[in-house]
């Protein structure tokens, strides 16, 4: 385990990228989780180089930049929390994870929440975002997904996820 990790205990960083545990937000009773492994984004172009296992996701060349993830939530939910766990070892380039949702009438979209690993050591986190947009699953109107965006230039290694969790309440 990490210097200063203990159970029950979440890295975070600021938006200056100064890194802090903090104890895991506890959901309350009534809040339900969709988990979704690293392994089941796939590329945008799948005649490109990735590495997928079971858990985890990460490039395998400076070609892929973007990675997607259906999502299939119960219609009427409310979407309270998207957490996302990852591994940047990376400095100065960070994975963007963002919910998204996009019209079945056509191709317009809004993004529902993002988080920015942000950060740089060996070390696996968890970062959330509690502020929603658009929270309330309309499966009528609208199909959901995830989406993971890489930066350029980087080692494919160095930045990885392990998971995502979209936390609801029906």
């Amino acid at each position: 385990m990490p210097t200063g990790a203990s159970g029950g205990y979440v890295l975070t960083s600021d938006e200056n990228g100064n890194g802090t545990w903090q104890p895991a937000p506890e959901p309350d009773a009534n809040t339900k989780s969709l988990s979704i492994i690293g392994g089941a984004f796939l590329p945008a172009n799948p005649n490109r180089f990735f590495q997928r296992s079971t858990s985890l996701l990460s490039r395998d060349s400076d070609t892929d930049y973007f990675f997607y993830c259906p999502v299939h939530l119960p219609h009427d939910a409310t979407i309270t929390e998207i957490r996302v766990c990852f591994r940047d070892e990376e400095s100065s380039h960070d994975i963007t994870v963002s919910l998204n949702r996009t019209s079945l009438t056509g191709t317009a979209g809004d993004k529902m929440a993002e988080i920015v690993s942000s950060g740089d050591g060996n070390v696996r986190r968890t970062l959330w975002d509690n502020s929603v947009d658009y929270p309330t699953v309309n499966n009528l109107s609208y199909a959901y997904s995830l989406k993971a965006e890489w930066w350029t230039g980087v080692v494919a290694t160095l930045l990885e996820i392990y998971y995502v969790q979209i936390l609801y309440i029906e």
